[in-house]
Order: C-alpha cells, then sequence, then structure tokens
C-alpha cells in the first residue's frame, strides 16, 4: 500500500508533483455504500438529505440544460 504522505513530507522527499487519481472514487464509493446501506436499513433517504447533493447543484455539476439542448437540436434528425 502507498504510504499517505502530506504534501510538504512529499516536497520533502523531492517530489514536484503527486496526483491521488483514485481518492475521490474512493470517497464516491464509500458515499455510495454509506447512503444505499442506508435507504436499505430505513427504506428512505429523507433523513439523511443534509449528505446528498441538491437537484440544482446535481443539475450544475452535470450541466444538464447542455443536454437538454443538444436533445432538442438533434431530436428530429
Amino acid at each position: 500500500m502507498t504510504p499517505l504522505l502530506t504534501r510538504d513530507e512529499l516536497r520533502d522527499l523531492g517530489y514536484a508533483l503527486a496526483v491521488c487519481p483514485l481518492t475521490a472514487i474512493y470517497a464516491a464509493a464509500k458515499a455510495m455504500k454509506d447512503v444505499y446501506s442506508h435507504l436499505r436499513a430505513h427504506g428512505t433517504t429523507r433523513d439523511i438529505l443534509d449528505r446528498l447533493l441538491p437537484f440544482d447543484e446535481f443539475h450544475d455539476l452535470v450541466r444538464l440544460e447542455e443536454k437538454y439542448a443538444l436533445d432538442a437540436k438533434y431530436a428530429d434528425r
């Protein structure tokens, strides 16, 4: 397993750049596991809405408006 070093520790070891390509995926996987475990146990996510991204923020994040525009542009072709 790769040791978890801070940016300063890596700099002291001579590294100029460090990338963490899986960190967000691990966090997302844990969040999904936790939310679905809660949903299975309680039958709802109503009481953990603070742990979910609101629809409008998700909408902006995935640029849904752009997808709707493309759909409208090419749907009849």
